[in-house]
């Protein structure tokens, strides 16, 4: 089984390079090649110098020291992407991104104690098929490092924080301090993914404090120091204020309807946990007690989602992503599991393979209609456009992204410098 999982993984890992190869830079990424102004101008869309690209690692830390200042307190997470924008390339991202998503799966079979077994070969499919606005791996550079790697790095730092929670004797002092560190940068990554582990983190550590050591201690500290890093960053808080600002009460209701509606996976964990509560108390106790890290991580997600004054389906990715994550292991510790487990990976496999297949087909039909929306945006002298809508299947669509007629015709619009003029044909 060990051998049959790397297979699918390098198949899948394969598929995904596939994917991301077929994606032009777009939406964010037309911003972050350039590099940022210290403040925000009134003449500008988005602060930035399009007379300068980034051309190195100098550009690009002044740039983000800028962008800390003005747009969001993401250092580490955007530097990544200006240097990737800038002067990296696309393909040497293809190639991370590809290691980054093969770690992803890794790292969620280790949270959930799986061996690389069948469990595991199940994990990977269903991963595929039911994580949300999958998209957002590989539509942009910016959207892959802000989500795929992020989720990477939270869920290896609930591993590492479950070794150390289950480890009697101390560290030693340099282990102790790169623990630290390690703990830190992640909690200056994503204000999306930091303030709920944050709260997480001390609600557990004094819920378990005769459990904690002081490696724990120090990371949950880590932790705490880099959000507040990241939240309190003059970029944030100014954004914040602008979302206040330019938002009613009846937009704001609409808002958190869309967060109730939108949170599918966490009500099937929520069926999932009440129905086992019901026919088998002894396995989802189990489960309870396990997982009370990664369910307070939810809980509070969830309230930070219905906190903020915006909405994009983007940031309940970290808490559906969980949710899904703890459905598997409650299906994959049930009877009906063991019963039908090899019927159960067959179809599995075989539906993420066709999938897969379909999935790479469809992107390279839209990513050619976006090149030809764009070349003709670029020959038009008024920057006419005909938008192209080649009928793709449901099933697929959080898949494979189309032309946003709204904010990505912004980007392309300011990039160029030349109104784009989207022409519907009845």
């Amino acid at each position: 089984m060990k051998y049959l999982f790397i297979l699918l993984l390098l198949i899948s890992g394969g598929s995904f390079f596939i994917i991301n190869s077929l994606e032009p830079l777009r939406c964010d990424d037309l911003i972050y090649q350039y590099y940022w102004l210290p403040e925000r101008t009134h003449s500008l869309k988005e602060p930035i110098d399009l007379c300068d690209r980034i051309d190195n690692f100098n550009e690009a830390f002044h740039s983000q020291i800028n962008h800390y200042l003005v747009m969001n307190g993401r250092f580490i997470i955007h530097f990544l992407v200006s240097c990737f924008c800038g002067f990296l390339g696309k393909p040497l991202f293809n190639v991370i991104n590809t290691c980054i998503y093969i770690l992803f799966i890794i790292g969620c079979a280790r949270l959930l104690d799986y061996k690389f077994d069948l469990k595991s070969i199940v994990l990977i499919s269903i991963l595929w098929l039911g994580l949300p606005i999958q998209y957002i791996f590989w539509f942009s550079i910016s959207f892959a490092i802000n989500y795929l790697w992020t989720s990477t790095a939270l869920i290896f730092f609930l591993i590492l924080f479950r070794s150390r929670m289950q480890k009697r004797s101390d560290d030693s002092i340099i282990k102790l301090f790169m623990l630290f560190v390690v703990s830190f940068i992640l909690g200056t990554l994503h204000e999306g993914i930091s303030l709920p582990l944050t709260g997480a983190l001390l609600m557990y550590g004094i819920q378990n404090w005769s459990l904690q050591n002081k490696t724990t201690i120090a990371m949950t500290i880590g932790v705490c120091l880099g959000t507040m890093v990241v939240v309190l960053a003059p970029g944030t808080i100014g954004r914040g204020v602008s979302y206040m600002n330019n938002i009613g009460f009846v937009d704001l209701l609409n808002l958190k309807l869309d967060v109730l509606r939108y949170s599918k996976r966490l009500y099937l964990l929520l069926i999932f946990v009440f129905f086992f509560f019901v026919v088998n108390k002894v396995l989802i106790m189990k489960f309870l007690k396990q997982y009370q890290l990664l369910l307070y991580f939810i809980f509070i997600d969830f309230l930070f989602v219905l906190s903020v004054p915006h909405y994009s389906q983007r940031i309940e990715f970290p808490l559906e992503m969980l949710s899904l994550i703890l459905c598997i292991g409650l299906f994959l510790d049930s009877r009906l599991y063991y019963k039908l487990s090899k019927t159960i990976c067959v179809l599995l496999v075989g539906g993420m393979l066709v999938h897969m297949s379909m999935t790479d087909y469809y992107i390279k039909i839209v990513n050619n209609e976006y090149t030809e929306m764009v070349n003709e945006f670029l020959s038009s002298p008024k920057g006419e456009t005909h938008y192209r809508n080649f009928n793709i299947p449901k099933l697929f669509a959080s898949y494979v992204p189309r032309l946003d007629k709204n904010v990505e015709r912004d980007f392309i619009s300011f990039v160029y410098n030349k109104e784009m003029i989207i022409i519907e044909d009845k």
